[in-house]
C-alpha cells in the first residue's frame, strides 16, 4: 500500500473538511418556491425569515429561496408579501424543498369604514393612533420610545355594534425602537381590540441599530437586560434549560402546589423540547425587584396537551394564553431570538 506524503494528507484533510462543511451546510438549509395562490405565478421578493430573528433572504425572479439556519434553531419560517398573508410554518425539514402558496388578502381598504381615515375627520384618526399605538407598541418606556416610521399606511375601523376596534396594515410596519435598539418590520394580518380582548397576529424580523455613542449603546444594552428579565422570553429558556430555581421563576400548578420542572418537560430533541404542564392553568412567579418577596405573577392557559418550546425562548402561541405580567408584554419590548446576556 502507497503511503501518503504529508503535503497529500494535507490536502485530503482539507477536502475532507470542505466537504463534511459542504454537506452540514446543505442539510441546514431550507430551501423553497414561493407562488401566489390564485394565479400560480412566482412571486419576486417576498419576504421569508425565522420569525422574531435577524434572519431572513427574499425570493429570486422564479419565487426560489435559500434561507441558511447556521444553529439549527428551529425558529418558525415566515414568508411574507405585500398584498398577501403570511403564511407560518412551524414544522419542516430541511432536506424538503417547499412549495408555498400565499393567499391575496381579501379585505378592500375602499370598501371598510374607515372612520380613522385622514379624510373623515383628523381628530378621529389621532384617537385612533393613540388607541392603536397604545394597544400595538405597548405603554411603558419602551414603548413611548418606539416609532412608526409608516403611520399613513395604517387604516382603521370602529364597529359600534360589535364594539371592536380593528386595523388594517396596507404595508408591512416600520418600527424604530429607540430604547432597545431595533428597527422592526412588522407583517400585521390581523388586529381586533373589544372591551375584554386584544387579539393582533402577524410576524416580524429585527435589524440591529446601534449608536455611534458608546453611553448611548451602553443605556441600550442595560434596557435590553431589563427587558428580558422575568419576560416570557426568559422563562421559556429557563424552562428549556430546567434552572427557573436559578433564575428565580416560581411555576405551580391551578392548586398552587409547585412541581419540578423536569416533569414539565419531554426529551430533549436537539433545540426542541415539549412543556407538559399537566394542568390547564398554570402560574408563574417571579420577583418584581431582585431579593423582594413581592412577586410578578403571570397566568397561562394551555389549550393543548403540550406546548413546543426552544431553547432561544420560543414558545409556540397558538396553544397558550397569558393573563397577568407577562399579557402586558407588547411589541415595544420584542427581542431579537439571537439575544444573549453579556
Amino acid at each position: 500500500m502507497q503511503m501518503l506524503t504529508k503535503f497529500e494528507a494535507m490536502r485530503l484533510i482539507l477536502l475532507i473538511t470542505l466537504l463534511f462543511s459542504f454537506s452540514l451546510s446543505n442539510s441546514q438549509t431550507i430551501k423553497g418556491f414561493v407562488y401566489d395562490s390564485k394565479t400560480k405565478e412566482a412571486l419576486i421578493n417576498a419576504n421569508v425569515y425565522f420569525n422574531g430573528t435577524f434572519k431572513g433572504t427574499t425570493t429570486d425572479t422564479q419565487g426560489y429561496f435559500a434561507l441558511y439556519d447556521p444553529d439549527n434553531s428551529r425558529h418558525t419560517l415566515v414568508i411574507s408579501s405585500l398584498g398577501y398573508m403570511s403564511n407560518i410554518i412551524v414544522d419542516y425539514q430541511f432536506e424538503h424543498l417547499l412549495q408555498v402558496f400565499l393567499e391575496p388578502k381579501t379585505f378592500d381598504i375602499n370598501e371598510i369604514l374607515v372612520v380613522y381615515d385622514k379624510t373623515i375627520s383628523e381628530k378621529l384618526r389621532k384617537a385612533g393612533i393613540k388607541k392603536f399605538k397604545k394597544e400595538f407598541l405597548g405603554n411603558n418606556y419602551n414603548a413611548r420610545k418606539c416609532k412608526i416610521l409608516n403611520m399613513e399606511d395604517i387604516l382603521f375601523q370602529q364597529d359600534e355594534e360589535q364594539n371592536t376596534f380593528s386595523a388594517y396594515a396596507r404595508k408591512p410596519i416600520l418600527i424604530e425602537n429607540e430604547a432597545l435598539g431595533y428597527t422592526i418590520t412588522y407583517h400585521l394580518d390581523s388586529f381586533i381590540k373589544t372591551d375584554t380582548m386584544l387579539y393582533y397576529q402577524g410576524a416580524h424580523f429585527f435589524v440591529d441599530k446601534p449608536s455611534k455613542r458608546k453611553r448611548i449603546n451602553k443605556k441600550i444594552e442595560k434596557r435590553r437586560i431589563s427587558t428580558y428579565s422575568g419576560s416570557r422570553m426568559h422563562f421559556f429558556r429557563s424552562l428549556y434549560s430546567e434552572s427557573l430555581g436559578t433564575d428565580k421563576f416560581i411555576l405551580r400548578d391551578s392548586s398552587e402546589s409547585s412541581i419540578p420542572c423536569q416533569i414539565y418537560l419531554s426529551d430533549t430533541l436537539g433545540p426542541i423540547r415539549y412543556f407538559y404542564p399537566g394542568t390547564e392553568t398554570s402560574y408563574v412567579y417571579f420577583p418584581e425587584q431582585d431579593n423582594s418577596f413581592n412577586f410578578l405573577v403571570t397566568y397561562m392557559r394551555m389549550s393543548g396537551d403540550s406546548v413546543l418550546i426552544s431553547n432561544k425562548g420560543y414558545f409556540d402561541p397558538r396553544y397558550i394564553t397569558f393573563w397577568g405580567k407577562s399579557s402586558k408584554e407588547r411589541i415595544g419590548d420584542l427581542l431579537p431570538f439571537e439575544f444573549v446576556l453579556e
